[in-house]
């Protein structure tokens, strides 16, 4: 239950603080004032205000958001880049692989020509110079050795046989064997 409260014991609660009517009249009325001036002379400029800067973020946002799919597209537009010069450059390291196999094969089948020339060459020089070596034997060594041979199984000296150079060497007779006392009688 409330107990309603005279006048006078409000007064000697709130001592200084009581408010007296006209102090409470004119301070609603300076209120009431100040209100109306800020609202007819210093709120509309702030609203203004407040809508320009909205404006503004809005712009900015919807700017950002421009900003943003710009940025999509020239990833998107760099990644297609990037994946053709990828492939551009697979096609040109599978064409430089190509040439170099090329060339490689080239080389090799020039070596491998190169190679059976110069073992032909060297075959022919090879048999000329084993028919020389063999010319010159038959020519000047074997007669000068058979002479030799002929020499010491005889016992005296035999000229060697002058041939000259090319010609087929005439069959070489040998003497009748001596017996073998013959033979010891040497040595």
């Amino acid at each position: 239950m409330v107990v309603p409260l005279a006048a006078d014991t409000v007064r000697e609660l709130l001592g200084p603080l009581y408010p007296e009517p006209a102090e409470l009249i004119v301070g609603a009325l300076s209120f009431g004032l100040l209100c109306w001036v800020l609202l007819r002379w210093v709120l509309p400029p702030v609203a203004h205000i407040a809508e320009i800067r909205e404006l503004v973020i809005e712009g900015e946002f919807a700017s950002a958001a421009q900003t943003r799919a710009d940025a999509d597209g020239v990833r998107q537009e760099r990644d297609r880049v990037l994946a053709d010069a990828r492939s551009e450059a697979r096609q040109i390291r599978g064409y430089a692989a190509a040439l170099a196999y090329a060339e490689r094969d080239r080389v090799l089948a020039g070596a491998v020509v190169e190679r059976d020339r110069l073992l032909a060459e060297g075959g022919e020089r090879l048999l000329r110079e084993y028919e020389a070596v063999r010319r010159e034997l038959l020519d000047v060594h074997v007669p000068r050795i058979a002479a030799e041979l002929a020499s010491r199984v005889l016992g005296e000296a035999v000229a060697t046989p002058a041939r000259s150079p090319g010609v087929a060497a005439a069959p070489v007779q040998v003497p009748a064997q001596k017996t073998e006392s013959e033979s010891a009688d040497v040595h």
